[in-house]
C-alpha cells in the first residue's frame, strides 16, 4: 500500500505527472501515481476535478472511473459543483443526486448534499435523508464489564490521538490486530449488528437505500478521556456506518460525557437531528458516518470508555 503523502507540493508534483502519462495513454501507470495523494486535507488542493474533465475530454474514461473511484473511497467530494465557486445551491443538489443515482456518493458528499437543501429550504427532504427512527440504533451487547477492565489496564499503552478532532483523548488504534479474545469477542458481535443494520437499510425505503454497500470492511479503535478529554464536531469521510460502543457509563462526578448528534451549530438547522445520548454500560449506538457528532466534555477524574467501529465499502 503507499504511503500517504501529506506534503501538498510532493502531491502536486506526483498527480500531474499522473495526469501526463494518462493523457498520454499510459493509464495504469499514471493511476499509480495518484496513490498516497489523495487524503481530503490534501487532495482537496490539488484541482483534480480538472484532472477528471481532461481525462474525460481526452477519451481517457477508464482512468477517470478508477480516480473517481480513488477519490470517492479516501473521502473526496467528486461533484463539480463541490469546486465551482459560482455554483448554486440548485446546480449542487442536482450534481449530487445524478451522482447519486449513479451509484456514487459518500459520507462527505452526504453530508455536503444536506447542506445545499437546507439552503434551498427543502427541510422535508433533509428529514426524510436523517430519518433518526429508522437510521440512528440503539442495543445492548457484549461482555461491558471485561472490555472495561481490558481498556483499563492497557491505559498506559494508549496515545493521544491527532487534534484534528479530538481534544485530550487517548486512543488504541485498529484492535482487531491486537488479538485480544476480549476485543475479539466484542467485535464480532458489533460487527454482526452492522450487517444487520445495513440489511435493513438497503431494504427501505430510505432515498440512500440503494448506496448501501453490499459488503463493508471494519476497523474499529478504543479511546478513553479524562476531564476535558472529548470529540468535536465532525463526520467520518471515509465511512458509511459509524458504530460506538460504551463499555461503562460516565465516571462519577460527570458534567458532561454525551455523545451529541446534530449540525455543525447550536441550534441545528431545520430538518438536522438535536440528539443527547448518555453513555451506558453495554449500549451500542450505530450511525450513518455522514451524521455529524461530537462528545461533551465530563470534566471529571474518572474514565469515559468508548469503542468506535468504521464500516467502510468493501
Amino acid at each position: 500500500m503507499a504511503k500517504s503523502v501529506l506534503d501538498v507540493e510532493e502531491a502536486r508534483l506526483r498527480t500531474a505527472e499522473g495526469l501526463k502519462l494518462c493523457l498520454a495513454g499510459d493509464e495504469a501507470g499514471g493511476i499509480a501515481r495518484y496513490h498516497g495523494c489523495l487524503l481530503p486535507e490534501v487532495a482537496g488542493k490539488l484541482g483534480l476535478m480538472v484532472h477528471l474533465r481532461m481525462m474525460e475530454g481526452a477519451g481517457r474514461t477508464l482512468a477517470a472511473d478508477q480516480l473517481r473511484t480513488m477519490m470517492l473511497r479516501k473521502g473526496n467530494d467528486i461533484t463539480y459543483a463541490s469546486v465551482a465557486p459560482n455554483a448554486s445551491p440548485e446546480d449542487a443538489v442536482a450534481e449530487y443526486e445524478d451522482r447519486f443515482a449513479r451509484g456514487m456518493g459518500n459520507a462527505v458528499m452526504i453530508e455536503a448534499y444536506l447542506r445545499a437543501l437546507g439552503r434551498l429550504g427543502r427541510t422535508d427532504r433533509v428529514a426524510a435523508m436523517f430519518d433518526t427512527a429508522r437510521l440512528l440504533h440503539r442495543t445492548r451487547i457484549g461482555d461491558h464489564e471485561a472490555v472495561a477492565r481490558a481498556m483499563l489496564e492497557a491505559e498506559p499503552d494508549f496515545t493521544y490521538g491527532s487534534e484534528t478532532i479530538t481534544r485530550q483523548m487517548r486512543y488504541r488504534h485498529r484492535i482487531e490486530r491486537l488479538g485480544n479474545p476480549v476485543y475479539d469477542a466484542l467485535l464480532a458481535e458489533i460487527r454482526a449488528e452492522i450487517a444487520a443494520h445495513c440489511a435493513r437499510w438497503a431494504a427501505s425505503g430510505h432515498p440512500l437505500a440503494r448506496l448501501v454497500p453490499d459488503a463493508v470492511e471494519m476497523k474499529s479503535w478504543a479511546m478513553i478521556a479524562r476531564a476535558e478529554g472529548h470529540n468535536v464536531r465532525h463526520v467520518h469521510p471515509y465511512g458509511w456506518v459509524t458504530a460506538i460502543y460504551y463499555p461503562a457509563g460516565l465516571p462519577e462526578g460527570s458534567m458532561g460525557g454525551q455523545l451529541r448528534v446534530g449540525g455543525w451549530q447550536d441550534p441545528p438547522p431545520p430538518g438536522w437531528p438535536d440528539v443527547s445520548i448518555t453513555p451506558e454500560p453495554g449500549l451500542l449506538v450505530i450511525l450513518p458516518s455522514w451524521y455529524v457528532h461530537w462528545t461533551e466534555p465530563t470534566r471529571a477524574a474518572g474514565a469515559r470508555l468508548a469503542i468506535t467501529t468504521e464500516a467502510v465499502a468493501a
